[in-house]
């Protein structure tokens, strides 16, 4: 078996937030980037860093992709990656 990239695990995280249903588990609203690491290894068993967090997210922004909403811009703030 191949492993999976740890950033490709992020997009696959952010992928499952896109359902109502997991977003409401998650209980995001404006996270702690510690906190939705520690979220998708809990609930998903989903492993990555908050380096690849934060590289997955800018690299939504360079492309011009939306964040997860309501908690993508939030936490791009809090990464430094877009100001207030």
């Amino acid at each position: 078996m191949i492993p999976v990239m740890s950033k490709d695990q992020v997009e696959r995280y952010i992928t499952l937030l896109e359902d109502p249903a997991h977003l409401d588990a998650a209980g995001f609203d404006d996270p702690d980037p510690a906190d939705v690491v520690a979220a998708a290894a809990r609930d998903h068993g989903l492993s990555f860093s908050e380096a690849d967090l934060k590289s997955a997210l800018n690299t939504r922004i360079c492309d011009a992709r939306s964040l997860p909403r309501p908690w993508g811009w939030p936490l791009a703030r809090k990464l430094g990656l877009v100001r207030s």
